[in-house]
């Protein structure tokens, strides 16, 4: 039975209690006994509030099941417009029990850390500023709320593995994610899948698959005397991505290179050619 905002908060007495007990209090409990005869019914009500359950457990890329995981990060994930998940969340917050039930069935095969995980681990800025803290937060918490809210198309995205290639060592490009997941190529990706890639990006090389390319090499963008950018009298657009060539020199200890910019990491780092 669910409880419409219009509903009056009316007081009702019985003699088998001690006192007054609000008409809500009562229709809650109500509706947590409601919930564990639904979850274990075989009739055609118990089987779609687990297929509720179920969608909202890949919704939130939960590679438990999502009647026992602790409470902690359940009550972290908001699902509007569903009210099965709201039920459980809420008797998840009142410390219910569901440790009895088969998980087998609930299991998802998520081999690596989860997005969900991820986004909710808050962000180690090294800045001091409390400014660059407070954007870096709340990037993180639009990401993780993109996340829940993502479109079907990206609902078996759910893994940091997914965004890796080479062994764990490259960072796949938006097209190739895409292509794993069987969508169209086209179009940029979600936003909490650009965050993840640029928190990637900060530990790890981006592998850029091309036949040609001779070497992959990180490069601090901080103004040093290893390198130092060359700018053409007549600069050119790379062939494939229509961007302007971007030359430098590097300086490494046993000679200087001239190189192609092929991709840039971040702010900082970038990776070049020669």
């Amino acid at each position: 039975m669910r409880i419409t905002r219009s509903a009056n908060n009316n007081i009702f007495t019985h003699q088998g209690l001690v006192g007054m007990t609000s008409l809500l209090q009562h229709l809650r409990i109500t509706q947590y006994a409601e919930f564990i005869v639904r979850i274990n019914s075989q009739e055609w009500g118990g089987i779609s509030t687990r297929i509720i359950l179920r969608n909202a457990q890949l919704r939130a890329g939960l590679a438990g099941c999502i009647l026992t995981i602790e409470p902690s990060k359940l009550l972290q994930v908001n699902i509007p417009n569903n009210f099965n998940f709201n039920i459980l969340k809420d008797m998840k917050d009142q410390l219910f029990n569901f440790d009895a039930i088969n998980v087998e069935d609930w299991h998802l095969d998520i081999l690596d850390t989860t997005i969900l995980d991820f986004l909710l681990q808050p962000n180690c800025n090294h800045n001091n500023t409390w400014l660059d803290h407070d954007l870096s937060e709340r990037n993180r918490l639009k990401a993780f709320d993109n996340f829940i809210k993502r479109s079907n198309h990206y609902i078996l995205l759910n893994s940091i593995k997914q965004f890796l290639g080479g062994q764990g060592q490259a960072i796949l490009r938006p097209n190739q994610i895409k292509m794993t997941l069987g969508i169209s190529a086209a179009g940029p990706l979600p936003y909490f899948a650009k965050y993840i890639i640029k928190q990637l990006s900060n530990t790890l090389n981006r592998n850029i698959q091309h036949q040609d390319q001779t070497s992959r090499i990180t490069v601090d963008l901080t103004p040093s005397p290893r390198y130092k950018p060359i700018i053409p009298q007549h600069p050119s657009l790379d062939r494939r991505s229509r961007r302007r060539k971007e030359w430098v020199i590097v300086n490494t200890n046993r000679f200087s290179e001239v190189g192609k910019i092929v991709e840039k990491n971040s702010i900082t780092t970038f990776l070049y050619q020669h």
